[in-house]
């Protein structure tokens, strides 16, 4: 009789941990699903965060090369400016000059008829 009991204990034994382990094992599979569900959807995320910086690069690179060129359009408005200036200051003067030569030719031609008239 008490081998009968033991036989029948070991035996509710080896089925319970039968039991346990199938209830374990299937929630560590579904655990597993869980975590490589979870992985690809992170993987799926950094492969857009790479995509979306690979595209804020190409932008900031554009916008830079952009500031360079507008940086050299200033530069040539300001050489210009300058010319411009500059050309501006010599029509003044040579306007001067003309001006001062106008006014000695007729102090010339005054002091000219002053003497034909005497």
């Amino acid at each position: 009789d008490t081998r009968a009991r033991k036989s029948i204990m070991a035996s509710k034994t080896a089925s319970f941990l039968k039991e346990f382990a199938d209830v374990f094992h299937e929630r560590m599979d579904g655990l597993e699903a869980h975590v490589e569900t979870q992985i690809e959807d992170l993987k799926g995320s950094h492969n857009k965060l790479v995509e979306e910086l690979d595209t804020t690069k190409q932008v900031q690179c554009r916008h830079e090369a952009r500031m360079l060129a507008f940086d050299q359009v200033l530069l040539q408005l300001d050489f210009t400016s300058s010319g411009h200036t500059q050309a501006h200051h010599h029509h003044i003067t040579a306007i001067q000059n003309l001006e001062t030569a106008v006014k000695s030719l007729c102090a010339s031609v005054d002091q000219t008829s002053k003497f034909s008239i005497a």
